[in-house]
């Protein structure tokens, strides 16, 4: 029976990861994690365990194994864990809720909803275990692979430039020269473009400081309640009142430098490839090819019911809810919002760029920033460069690192390298 049992599991979860687009390449292993999963919730139900201890085990093990699959074949984890879990997941226990209810008994029901938010909640703990247990051994192999380049830090070597009313320190030529250096030696560069270049481009900074609490006091919800995808489920006016106002507004602004100096990086051949998770499109708008945006773009609209694609300025010059012109549905931006996970396909693509990066050059973010969380065990080389205007305790796990604005250092370095230029 165990047997039995496990190849169905195998047999619905690989189905299940069809349905859901999983690469071709990685069904057979999903199939395995959900097979593992499957026959560990059984054979500790043949040793008498109960139900919720059952599914936290169940649930343990294809975590475990769902890591185990990323790491060798470099891939990322939720691909393995979305449609791994399928088995533990206590859709018996939401069907007899809903049963007992329409039945009137509430007795029964009321058992089962216990239960159910138990499990659930197992689920999510052995999720988190799995999660901490692997995050420490990356942690560790990073820290035994480190090889500090450079640390730049603020003393008398470096130079100031007065930009408003602070004072900039850039770094120095020499700092400034081992960096191009590693930049023309590398065959692929990799950005990773964090929150920080769009502050520097003057993008509002929305969940942070003065501006979160005055979204907070026009709206009556925070930025984060207000992009939550249960906004946009069943408060669509909200959603797109404050969609408009505060996210499709800031598009007048353009590009910053940074994102400027990027795009001529790439078109010098510097950079291959631009990650990023801000959905603003501001890659794209400098220039930049090659660009996997995350969370999606604000630039890119479609019906939820029929799929038709829509322009930004469509549902910017919408009076209320855009609605789509074929079927009268409502359109939705295509970004990710909180409470939703990124695509599979995207952030396999993702993961795979920075797989063959020579160099990985880290702008604008820290590397405790879940962009980085979710890339850099990725990354294999050891020129992994972080260009931040904040210290952090995490820079200790780059190989070189500048602690200054984005957009200062990018027009330092371009000035050096089109002096050597000169002088060649």
């Amino acid at each position: 029976m165990l047997g039995i049992g496990t190849i169905g599991v195998f047999i619905s979860v690989f189905g299940f990861a069809v349905i859901i687009e999983t690469p071709r390449k990685y069904l057979f292993q999903v199939g395995i994690v959900g097979a593992i999963g499957g026959f560990v919730y059984l054979i500790s139900e043949y040793f008498g365990c109960e139900n919720v201890l059952a599914s936290f085990l169940s649930a343990f093990a294809i975590a475990i194994v769902s890591h185990a699959f990323a790491r060798i074949l470099k891939a990322p984890v939720i691909i393995f864990l979305i449609a791994g879990i399928l088995p533990t997941v206590p859709g018996a226990g939401m069907y007899r809720i809903v049963h007992y209810i329409i039945e009137g008994n509430n007795r029964r029901a009321g058992f089962y909803f216990l239960e159910t938010l138990k499990i659930a909640g197992v689920i999510a703990l052995a999720i988190f275990l799995a999660d901490m247990v692997f995050g420490l051994f990356k942690l560790i192999d990073k820290s035994k692979n480190i090889v500090i380049i450079e640390k730049v830090c603020y003393n008398k070597n470096r130079f100031k430039q007065k930009i408003g009313r602070r004072d900039i320190m850039l770094p120095d030529k020499d700092v400034l020269k081992r960096l191009q250096k590693i930049l023309e030696e590398s065959k692929y560069t990799v950005v990773l473009s964090g929150y920080g270049m769009t502050v520097e481009s003057g993008y509002p900074a929305l969940r942070d400081g003065d501006i979160s609490y005055d979204i907070e006091q026009r709206y009556g919800y925070s930025t984060d309640e207000l992009m939550h995808s249960s906004c946009f489920s069943t408060r669509k006016e909200l959603f797109y009142e404050f969609y408009r106002n505060e996210i499709l507004s800031a598009l007048t602004i353009p590009p910053g430098k940074g994102y400027q100096i990027v795009a001529e990086l790439q078109k010098r051949g510097f950079v291959q490839s631009i990650i990023t998770k801000r959905f603003f499109g501001l890659s794209q708008r400098a220039g930049c090819e090659n660009v996997i945006n995350l969370y999606g773009n604000v630039y890119e609209n479609y019906c939820t019911h029929c799929g038709r694609k829509y322009s930004m300025e469509y549902v910017r010059d919408a009076k209320k809810v855009p609605l789509c012109e074929s079927c009268h549905m409502p359109i939705r931006p295509n970004i990710v919002l909180i409470g939703e996970a990124i695509d599979n396909a995207v952030m396999t693509r993702a993961a795979a760029e920075v797989e063959k990066a020579d160099v990985l050059l880290i702008l604008g973010t820290k590397l405790t920033s879940n962009l980085c969380r979710q890339l850099t065990g990725y990354y294999k080389g050891k020129k992994l460069i972080l260009i931040t205007l904040y210290p952090h305790y995490s820079d200790q796990l780059a190989d070189f690192v500048i602690n200054e604005r984005v957009d200062k250092t990018l027009e330092a370095l371009m000035e050096c390298m089109n002096e050597s230029k000169e002088n060649e």
